[in-house]
């Protein structure tokens, strides 16, 4: 990690043209554009992956013309995550709603982990919709977070990361660029089931699809869309559908330790999906 953080620093310091870290330089608020595949290359991986896999990396985040200072963030996470687990093949277990519309699952708690969701080659049975178009899935309450659950089968719970959700038009995004945003992060209340506005960036310089998400009534993005999400996002928004978004998980207001994960979708599916009524704590 400080091997990490010096040599962003250095880096940084190099692109602009000025002192190094020695001389005590701040690196700047926004990120600097990538100017070059040299600098990059520069930039020391995490030590839970090889080299070559970290090259892998680096190369296709030169391709999304990713700034360093980004992909330096990207290290700094992985470093402090460490290795991945395993993951858990989905069992897809029955999970059906109390009677104040709460879930559990078989993890920590109660609560719902990977093999909880229906498998990724069975999800299209529970994707489906309504004689009146809308989405036959609900947002339920998991403790700390909203879980998609479909009545079908007695009741199961789908992978909000998975590729089904996208083919019906629900996308799921994390909350990017928080640390460059983190006074009007700090101040979002971004629990479970909080809307969030989303804004259009078309002249921004870093993304010309970007997507800026703002918690309501506030005059300073949080965060953006993920890259990756807001490519189709951007298409529909620009077309003039009217999305709307709320937060799947996150911390609450006054907090800046965690980390905000956000539903997408047609303004009338969020209604449809959260339509129980039941307040979230």
């Amino acid at each position: 990690m400080p091997e990490i953080d010096r040599r962003a620093q250095q880096l940084l310091a190099e692109l602009d043209g000025g002192p190094t870290p020695s001389d005590s330089v701040t690196p700047p608020d926004e990120p600097p554009p990538l100017t070059s595949p040299t600098a990059t290359s520069k930039v020391p991986g995490p030590s839970c992956m090889s080299a070559e896999d970290w090259a892998h990396r680096v190369a296709s985040y030169r391709r999304q013309q990713r700034s360093i200072a980004e992909i330096v963030e990207i290290a700094s996470h992985l470093e402090r995550r460490g290795p991945p687990k395993p993951r858990q093949k989905a069992q897809g277990r029955r999970i059906t709603p109390d009677s104040a519309g709460t879930v559990s699952g078989s993890g920590h708690a109660g609560g719902v982990v990977r093999e909880d969701y229906v498998a990724k080659e069975n999800e299209s049975r529970y994707l489906t919709r309504d004689t009146n178009g809308s989405p036959t899935l609900r947002l339920v309450d998991a403790g700390d977070r909203l879980v998609f659950w479909s009545p079908i089968d007695g009741g199961k719970a789908l992978n909000p990361k998975g590729p089904g959700l996208r083919s019906i038009g629900i996308v799921t995004s994390y909350a990017r660029g928080s640390a460059y945003h983190a006074a009007a992060f700090r101040s979002a209340d971004l629990r479970k089931g909080r809307p969030v506005e989303l804004r259009r960036e078309p002249d921004n310089p870093h993304d010309r699809n970007a997507i800026a998400l703002y918690a309501p009534g506030a005059r300073k993005p949080f965060g953006y869309v993920q890259r990756g999400r807001a490519v189709s996002l951007a298409k529909r928004l620009d077309r003039g559908e009217e999305l709307g978004a709320v937060s799947l998980r996150g911390p609450r207001s006054g907090r800046d330790d965690g980390t905000a994960f956000i539903v997408i979708a047609a303004a009338a599916d969020i209604s449809s999906m959260l339509s129980s009524g039941r307040p979230y704590a």
